[in-house]
């Protein structure tokens, strides 16, 4: 991979069932943000996979403690509370430019 991934970039994405993710922001739309899971950057660059659109509302700033927390509730009890995740800040970062 040769582009550069700092926090900026991350996100704390929550999937359609409540999973915690770690996503990264690879390019923005009006209503959407397209993410992907960091160890698939370079199936992306080469075209062999591709981001998913999440909605911006589903996106938060990447907190590591929050994502721990949030991933050892949805590992108990295969869900996580919504009010665990209007505490976080929304994502503000910037997407990861591949080359």
């Amino acid at each position: 991979m040769e582009a550069s991934m700092d926090h900026a970039h991350l996100a704390l994405v929550r999937a359609y069932d409540g999973e915690p993710l770690k996503r990264v922001i690879l390019a923005t739309g009006p209503d959407v943000l397209y993410v992907a899971n960091p160890r698939f950057l370079d199936a992306i660059r080469t075209g062999r996979s591709q981001p998913i659109g999440f909605r911006p509302v589903d996106c938060y700033a990447w907190d590591e403690i929050a994502f721990e927390r949030l991933s050892e509730a949805y590992a108990a009890s295969g869900q996580t509370e919504t009010d665990a995740w209007i505490a976080l800040p929304p994502f503000a970062g910037s997407h990861l430019r591949l080359r």
